[in-house]
């Protein structure tokens, strides 16, 4: 039997594999971690929901998204205290969380950084102007709001999600790994 391979199939595949594979690679991950011994007897106290701690210091990252590639609950355990530093979508990641969909899924993650942007609406027009013209799939993006100031990136967090970007998470905290 031949099968005939076409330009459009081979697209398709290519942009499956990445998410496919990362997702994956996540849950090995996880479960490795979780057959090793899981903290190793380090204090759960000094670990987030969003960064369990681990042994020898390092930490495990949590993942965004489920095996349907929605996002998870510990998307949403990093809901600010403050009512005010909630976005609209209630979607938070980590630095590291963000590193880590940036380097297993990164055709399908965006960072929209405010403060390399030179201004709240550049940031929006930057951010509208990817999702109209990258991917003609745009609902299978995660958009990533950078900012230095925590009030501005909820802002711009809701501004993006209220012009109808899907899955729009706001970095915050600080990493877990040593600088």
């Amino acid at each position: 039997m031949n099968v005939a391979c076409t330009s459009a199939s081979t697209r398709r595949i290519t942009r499956a594999v990445p998410a496919v594979l990362g997702r994956a690679l996540i849950g090995v991950a996880a479960l490795t971690l979780a057959a090793c011994g899981g903290t190793g007897g380090e204090d759960a106290t000094t670990a987030t929901a969003a960064e369990p701690a681990t042994a020898a210091g390092t930490f495990a990252i949590v993942p965004l998204f489920d095996d349907t590639g929605h996002p998870s609950g510990a998307a949403r355990s990093g809901e600010p205290a403050d009512p005010a530093m909630r976005t609209r979508a209630g979607l938070y990641a980590s630095p590291d969380q963000y590193r880590w969909e940036a380097l297993m899924n990164s055709a399908y993650t965006i960072l929209v950084d405010l403060d390399t942007s030179g201004s709240m609406q550049a940031a929006i027009d930057t951010a509208m102007a990817a999702h109209d013209w990258i991917y003609p799939e745009p609902r299978t993006l995660a958009w990533f709001v950078k900012s230095s100031d925590p009030r501005a990136g909820v802002q711009l967090a809701d501004a993006l999600t209220g012009r109808g970007l899907d899955q729009v998470f706001l970095i915050v905290g600080t990493t877990g790994r040593a600088r």
